[in-house]
Parts: C-alpha cells; structure tokens; sequence
C-alpha cells in the first residue's frame, strides 16, 4: 500500500566499516533502506527487526520498520491482512514518537523537523479527530523542517517545493476526513474552507488541492464551481497537444486520486474529460474492475446525455461492462447494462439495415 502523502525516494546511507562483528545503527539503516528500494520489503522487516535486538527503541528503526509494513501489503492480500500489516505499522510508528520523546539529551531545537513522516502515516492510518490531530502535528513539524533548510540555505527552493506539496496533500486529506468520518461536526465546514485556503497558499500547483476544492464545491450543491476546479486539476498534469495521439502525464495524482476525479467529472457531465482519466487507471492497472467499471458508466452517460454520440460511446459501454469480472455490485449492475446496451445497438443496426 502505497501512500500518495509519503511518496519518496529512499536513499541509502553511506555503509558502515563491517571491520568488526557486530554491525552499526548506520550499516542497518542503510542495509533496509536498499531493500526497500529495491522492492524487498519482507527483507526489510527482517533486518530491521535484527537491528532493533541490538538497538531497541530507537526512533529511526522503528519508523522505518513502519514504512516496510505498509510497503509490504500485496494486491492479492484479504482485508484481514492488509489490516495485521496496518497494526503493526501504526505501531511501529507510535512507539517512534513515544521514544523520541524520551531520548535524553536532544533538546527541542534539535528535533525540529524531524519525523514528520510517522505522523503523516498515522494519519492515514487513523479515523476522525485522532487522524486530523496526525495530520496537523505532521504539517507543523513539515514547516519547521522548511524553517530549518530556509535558514541554512536561502535558495533551496527545490527542497522546500517537495515539503510543502507534502503539507498541501496533508490539508487535503484533513479536509476529506471533515467530507467524510467528521461530517456531522459543527465545524466541518469552516474547518474545510480554511484548511483549502491554507493548502491554496502553500502550494497552488497541486492538482490534489483543486481536485479536494471541487469536491468541497460539490457538497455545497455547486457543480458549475466543482466544474473549473476539476478542468484545472486535470490540466496541471494531463497534458495532450494538437495532432499527438497520447497525452504527456507531468506528475500525476495517485491512482485513486485519479479515480476520483474521473467520478467527479462524471458527475458534472464532463465525460470526455473524465474518460481521458480513467483511461490512465486503466493503462495503470487493467486488472482492477472497478476501472473498467467507472469508464463504462462514464461512456454510457455520455451516450445517454448526447444522442448523437450514443451509439460509439454506449459500444465503448459495452466493452468496458463485459470486462467487469469482480463479484459484487458492479457486476450485477454491468450485466444490467450490457442487456440495456446489447438491444439498443441490436436496435441501430437493424435500422441501418
């Protein structure tokens, strides 16, 4: 399971002289940061749970050792599983806030900055007001972090842009949290409305903070508003010129991300747009049925919608529907449309005839 907050590249520390017999908090480090680079998260887990024999209760490992259960959640894993893997993260990631706080010697000054990735993780591990009290932690330790490297290096704007993108998607999934789990708070809006205009400061070219406006626009029954947003989301990485048969994709959102913003636009009734989404999900993953499952949906509104365009989106429809194979709602309500579609196109061809 990957998480679109902390996606990042993990580089190795430099390795530890092996002169001896027994290893350096360092050598670990480094031992499971490449395994992890290269995919291994079970490899991972093993030298970190060797390393914390050794080194127990350090936050480093313990943070790390985290990530690598999150990393090592597989597609063909039950819900059961998926939820063991999270457990055990959630407390991997507890117990490092837990012992960093009682390391001896490190003041306050010296721990700004630091870890805001556990709390990050947290957050999305978490429900309601425990994940957004995660998530808030998380962007006050990322602006102290930006504070640190400002100080220290005036023009590392390159650096800065990558912490602040991560405090922007952190307010979105604050704000998401108050559309959903917190819903019914007497805050929820406000809450929403100034968690945007914060994620709007920090960081304006996130496709995520527009597509999270559009979705704020939409619980307040404003669909024209909701409308802009999404074009402009999808404009900022979805980029296909004149005459180019595929599109140049610059940094896109994460698969759901995408998803979401292909039911949006659903929603709206800009299905050709959305279909240009959901084509990359597809492409990205054309085992997931829910993928073909929403660009068949989208194709049969856009022939519904426009009766000029019904028969060549409803057999696009028609393909997308019969690809669905995952039990389940979808299914049933494919098969529906299959019927619905089959006689119809039965209908138009005998009438050519």
């Amino acid at each position: 399971m990957k998480s679109k907050l902390l996606k990042r590249k993990l580089k190795p520390l430099k390795p530890a002289s092996q002169s001896s017999t027994s290893f350096t908090l360092s050598h670990y480090l480094s031992q499971a940061i490449s395994a992890l680079s290269n995919l291994e998260a079970q490899l991972a887990i093993q030298i970190l749970k060797k390393a914390l024999e050794t080194f127990p209760q350090t936050p480093s490992l313990l943070e790390l050792l985290g990530i690598a259960e999150m990393d090592s959640i597989q597609p063909e894993y039950t819900e059961q599983e998926i939820q063991q893997c999270q457990e055990r993260a959630k407390l991997c990631f507890l117990q490092a806030i837990e012992f960093e706080d009682s390391v001896e010697g490190v003041d306050a000054e010296e721990r700004r900055g630091k870890g805001y990735d556990r709390y990050l993780y947290l957050g999305q591990l978490s429900e309601g007001k425990d994940a957004i009290g995660f998530f808030e932690k998380g962007v006050e330790v990322l602006k102290a972090e930006i504070d640190l490297i400002e100080q220290n290096n005036p023009n590392s704007s390159d650096e800065t842009a990558v912490l602040k993108r991560k405090i922007s998607t952190a307010l979105c999934s604050m704000c998401e949290i108050y559309m959903t789990d917190c819903c019914d708070e007497p805050e929820a809006e406000s809450s929403c409305d100034q968690y945007l205009k914060h994620a709007f400061q920090i960081d304006s070219s996130n496709p995520e903070v527009h597509q999270t406006y559009a979705s704020f626009k939409l619980s307040q029954s404003d669909p024209d508003e909701a409308r802009k947003s999404l074009l402009y989301s999808k404009g900022l990485w979805y980029v296909k010129n004149e005459g180019e048969e595929n599109p140049n994709l610059v940094d896109p959102p994460e698969y759901q991300s995408r998803m979401s913003m292909g039911k949006m636009l659903i929603e709206v009734g800009e299905y050709e747009h959305a279909l240009d989404v959901l084509e990359t999900c597809i492409y990205e993953d054309d085992q997931d049925s829910e993928g073909w499952y929403v660009s068949g949906w989208g194709s049969y509104q856009m022939g519904t919608a426009h009766e000029d365009k019904k028969p060549g989106a409803w057999k696009q429809a028609l393909e997308c529907f019969e690809t669905v194979v995952q039990d389940g709602q979808m299914v049933a309500h494919s098969q529906q449309l299959v019927q619905e579609i089959t006689g119809f196109l039965a209908d138009a061809d005998a009438m050519q005839e």
